[in-house]
């Protein structure tokens, strides 16, 4: 399997709850991905995700440069200084190339928003959280549930009424 391959089978290892499993599915994306390649990228969001930030800190900031000026190497940056509790740093990585690519692209503004949420910046996650949802993420169990990043958020009435708003797009969906 490739390292995108593996990647979302981690996420599906996450959302089921079988830690151990995505962190050996973490490993081999490690394994098979070069340093520059995106995927990379998740691999050090899902070791966040399972509160691995030393190794996630060092994926961020080998593909921060990696990546360059790209939008998936700018929100690595972002990450890795948001681990380091350095919200003026992670707001300087911020470029129009990742706010537009956050626009289109789902992911990228949940990322935005779960660093933001580690900084606890709570407009700016909230902010970012919107326009995840706004852009077709309504997965209300990963939100309510495995997404430890957004602690900051949890008992916050806005974000309490954000999950009210998924949770309802999330069960009227057919499966």
């Amino acid at each position: 399997m490739a390292p995108l391959g593996w990647a979302q089978n981690t996420w599906r290892l996450l959302l089921t709850g079988r830690h151990p499993d995505a962190a050996a599915a973490i490993r081999r994306i490690l394994e098979l991905a070069e340093v520059g390649n995106p995927t990379r990228v998740y691999a050090g969001y899902y070791l966040m995700i399972l509160n691995i930030p030393d190794e996630a800190a060092r994926i961020f900031e080998q593909e921060g440069v990696a990546l360059g000026a790209t939008p998936y190497g700018a929100i690595a940056r972002f990450f890795a200084c948001a681990l380091k509790r350095d919200g003026e740093g992670a707001a300087s990585n911020i470029t129009p190339q990742l706010e537009q690519a956050a626009f289109w692209t789902e992911y990228l503004a949940l990322f935005l928003a779960d660093g933001y949420a580690v900084l606890g910046q709570r407009d700016p996650a909230l902010h970012w959280l919107r326009k995840a949802m706004a852009r077709g993420f309504i997965n209300y169990p990963y939100l309510a549930q495995t997404d430890s990043l957004l602690n900051s958020l949890r008992g916050d009435p806005e974000f309490e009424q954000v999950l009210e708003e998924v949770k309802g797009r999330w069960c009227a969906m057919e499966f």
